[in-house]
């Protein structure tokens, strides 16, 4: 079943709460060396995982968070297309040449750099390199007590888009987050919390929460705590361990604070688009807020990819493809962009060019099994039975469905139309569905596909009552397009509040 829905949005939240970043301030500058190049042309960047020198690796997560801090300060930048850091962690402990990266993510110039930490002092380095010549633009070096560390990144980002010959006017200058002294015990369980963020298991989610929780104590006007937190109760909502309509409102009000806080935090704007769209339903605030989060982001793939699901969920598919390209433009290795392109050229009904999609994304991740079974959506679609029941059964094996069922449900592919593998695939489930924890859109999906349309519509009027995720694209997904003439299908659309027809 539609598995990949829930798998989605989490991977989404996980992506638009990794980008709320706590922006640092400046450090004494003890070193610095440059050099004068013309490099006008650098129209796009790319910042490496910065290494950690400090002979700890319990000290990872603090260069992982300096890392993250400054692809979130320089993506502010306008002129400038900054590639995300789901793009540029392949390329940790990876020895590629620069000139070679530069042309994997297709940017003019890569950032690199070491952190060295040792008690209570900090070193950072960092250069500039035109990537396709490898040519050092500019290097610094910079040094001082940790208690200072975020007052860094703001030197480092005016830098380097001082030697890439930028006017940083009123909307082009680099702001931070954090405008106060920022408690530095409240810093390192911030720091902590992403650590354990980007684990995405459900116990590291929930220990991430606990050290933003914490940070938010030590320093209660931490705007980036704030919105962590926030996305992290919306992640184990979707996860099941907390009910949606506990985590969601406790979401809402954190990043209604971090807003308070800061108006001008995109992440925070992105997180609330996402609560909105998803769960209150209310579209057009969600759509202004994604825009506003792009606005003061460009670089920012949260804000691009809230954006596109907005317009695919008010039926503005085509605009919804051109945000997602853009989205894949700051975000080119990332598997989840790359799956999301598939899904809105899928709304679009440009079969082919979504089949051609996915198979790009099966090379990023060969073991996605939600891109199998996006993939067989759409062969579904083009009529392609065979294939489509291939690609599922592909996805179902990665997903570990026990071998009998896999049986079972290759006996039904061979017996008849695709329609039969669903039917094998209910019965399979047997008569006690209800009690089980099934997400209600997948089994709508099974018994659509299986021709049951009163079971199809029933199990949708429960996938809208608990918010399933992928009911917001029930006006535009084509698997549901057999369901459309009926009377009962319209009304749950004008319930949903979505658009009868796509555009």
């Amino acid at each position: 079943m539609r598995w990949l829905r829930t798998g989605k949005t989490l991977s989404i939240f996980l992506l638009l709460v990794l980008a709320a970043s706590g922006i640092w301030q400046i450090l004494r500058n003890r070193h610095a060396q440059s050099a004068t190049s013309d490099v006008t042309n650098i129209h796009s960047l790319a910042v490496l995982p910065l290494e950690n020198l400090s002979g700890d690796p319990s000290q990872d997560y603090f260069a992982d968070g300096m890392t993250d801090e400054l692809i979130t300060t320089l993506g502010q930048m306008r002129s400038v297309r900054v590639i995300s850091r789901t793009s540029v962690l392949q390329y940790r402990a990876i020895h590629k040449t620069l000139p070679q990266i530069g042309r994997e993510l297709k940017v003019d110039a890569i950032v690199e750099g070491t952190v060295v930490r040792s008690s209570e002092r900090v070193r950072i380095t960092a250069q500039l390199i035109q990537a396709s010549e490898d040519k050092h633009l500019w290097a610094q070096s910079y040094e001082g007590d940790l208690k200072d560390v975020l007052a860094l990144q703001r030197d480092i980002a005016e830098a380097i888009a001082k030697q890439i010959r930028m006017t940083l006017g009123q909307q082009e200058q680099v702001r931070t987050s954090i405008e106060h002294p920022i408690n530095i015990e409240a810093y390192e369980s911030y720091l902590k919390g992403e650590y354990f963020l980007n684990r995405f298991a459900a116990d590291s989610v929930h220990k991430a929460a606990d050290y933003f929780q914490r940070a938010i104590e030590q320093d209660p006007n931490y705007v980036a705590a704030y919105t962590k937190l926030a996305g992290s109760y919306e992640i184990l909502g979707q996860m099941g361990v907390i009910p949606k309509k506990v985590g969601h409102p406790k979401a809402m009000l954190l990043v209604g604070k971090a807003l308070e806080l800061n108006p001008e935090f995109a992440a925070a704007h992105a997180v609330r688009g996402w609560g909105l769209l998803q769960y209150d339903l209310d579209f057009a605030t969600a759509g202004a807020e994604f825009k506003r989060a792009v606005e003061l982001n460009p670089s920012g793939v949260e804000g691009h990819e809230g954006l596109a699901d907005y317009y695919a969920t008010v039926g503005r598919v085509q605009q919804a493809v051109q945000e997602m390209e853009l989205a894949r433009e700051v975000d080119p290795h990332g598997s989840i962009v790359n799956y999301d392109l598939c899904l809105m050229l899928y709304f679009a009904r440009r079969y082919d060019a979504a089949i051609a999609q996915c198979k790009a994304t099966l090379d990023l991740e060969r073991r996605s099994a939600v891109t199998f079974w996006q993939l067989g959506e759409i062969y579904a679609a083009k009529g392609m039975d065979s294939e489509a029941a291939s690609a599922f059964i592909q996805a179902e094996e990665l997903w570990g469905i026990p071998p009998p069922r896999i049986a079972a449900f290759q006996s039904g592919n061979r017996d008849s139309a695709l329609g039969e593998r669903f039917k094998t695939s209910l019965q399979l489930l047997g008569e006690d569905i209800d009690s089980r924890e099934k997400d209600p859109l997948n089994v709508a999906v099974a018994y659509t596909y299986a021709g049951n349309t009163n079971k199809a519509l029933s199990w949708l009027g429960r996938a809208f009552e608990v918010r399933a995720y992928g009911i917001t694209y029930l006006g535009v997904d084509p698997t549901f397009d057999r369901l459309r003439p009926d009377p009962r299908f319209v009304l749950l659309l004008r319930r949903i509040g979505l658009p009868a027809t796509q555009s």
